[in-house]
């Protein structure tokens, strides 16, 4: 709904949500582009950090080509290009940020609330159709499908995937369910590399006699930032979702006892994906902070091990997803009317921007054994 449905207003202007529309829409108002229109920003956002996790992949494959050595402690070279990637992980999620607190700007809450999100709910996950929804002619039974969800983007699952956060709710990993299929799988590749990451900062410093751990703290930055996005996430939805039910219970009521028991009512509002939204964000918060180094680096942390270095091999899942969206990369990235263009046999389930801009980060192939 968000990854495709964009054009660029004008192909010379920045990235931006007042640069871009829909190619369609429910309502056919400005607020209902809005509101999907600083999630494709948010999305474009992260093209650079995409860029970068392939280049560290590259890296580390160069680095351990026949498994990880005796010894934990990462080289000078590896420890810089971790912290230039942090610091491109930490700016990624302050524009991200910043984005997602514009949604004020142009996405009116009550017309949100009461014209577009009843498109948005899903079918068994709503309290609209709770047992799911017959589709004539493909099937008997009542169908049920998750409504849309922040949950669905690769992007944020991405930053989870990365900095070490586990979530306790099987909610985002069903979430994966909906992703674009290389999408999904360029999550399951990235998974060892989390780990290294992780493996890379904690193993930084440790053992010198420095007590230097300038990598450590960076992480711990970066999940902190991650934090505050989920924070701004968390008011939107109290925004658009949380008041706007109390003031429409409020309005249906008149009696103090019936307006407490609304109150309480719409704190445990469901969002369109299904879960009961702000324990669930909590919750999301919570894990994030809690996945933190905290600066106490203990000398067991450890680089990639040997089954993981397989998935960091040039012929493991994530280097050979990127070989492989690199050969296909489009030319540009719009044409003249600033729709996004992609080669004839590229995948649609792969975006034009993700595809042009790995184009240009990663290195050429190499072709000698490793």
């Amino acid at each position: 709904m968000d990854l495709w449905n964009w054009a660029k207003i004008d192909k010379d202007e920045p990235f931006t949500p007042e640069n871009l529309k829909c190619h369609s829409h429910f309502t056919g108002s400005r607020s209902e582009e809005w509101f999907h229109l600083v999630p494709c920003a948010i999305e474009h956002a992260g093209t650079p950090l995409v860029n970068k996790t392939f280049d560290l992949a590259t890296h580390l494959n160069q680095l351990f080509p026949n498994g990880p050595p005796s010894t934990p402690k990462p080289t000078p070279d590896t420890e810089r290009i971790t912290a230039e990637y942090l610091s491109c992980v930490s700016t990624t999620l302050t524009e991200m940020t910043a984005l997602i607190r514009r949604m004020r700007e142009g996405c009116d809450p009550r017309e949100f609330y009461l014209k577009q999100r009843p498109f948005l709910a899903g079918f068994g996950s709503s309290e609209a159709l709770p047992d799911g929804l017959v589709y004539e002619g493909v099937s008997t039974e009542p169908l049920k499908f998750n409504g849309a969800s922040a949950g669905q983007s690769s992007l944020v699952q991405m930053f989870d995937v990365l900095l070490g956060v586990r979530h306790r709710d099987p909610f985002l990993a069903k979430m994966r369910q909906y992703m674009p299929a290389d999408h999904r799988m360029f999550l399951e590749a990235l998974e060892p590399l989390g780990e290294a990451l992780r493996g890379i900062v904690g193993a930084s410093g440790s053992g010198s006699g420095s007590g230097d751990h300038t990598l450590a703290r960076r992480f711990d930055e970066c999940l902190d930032k991650l934090a505050a996005f989920r924070s701004a996430h968390m008011g939107l939805v109290h925004t658009y979702i949380i008041q706007m039910k109390r003031e429409q219970a409020a309005a249906e009521h008149d009696h103090d006892q019936d307006h407490h028991e609304a109150h309480h009512a719409a704190s445990k509002a469901k969002g369109t994906g299904g879960t009961e939204l702000i324990p669930f964000l909590k919750q999301c918060k919570e894990e994030t902070t809690e996945a933190k180094l905290n600066h106490t680096i203990p000398h067991s942390h450890s680089l990639p091990q040997p089954h993981h270095q397989q998935h960091l091999r040039k012929d493991g899942p994530l280097l050979q997803l990127a070989s492989s969206v690199r050969a296909r990369s489009a030319g540009s990235l719009c044409d003249s009317s600033g729709s996004p263009v992609v080669a004839a046999d590229t995948p649609t389930c792969v975006p034009a921007e993700l595809v042009h801009g790995l184009a240009e980060a990663l290195p050429e192939p190499d072709t000698g054994d490793v």
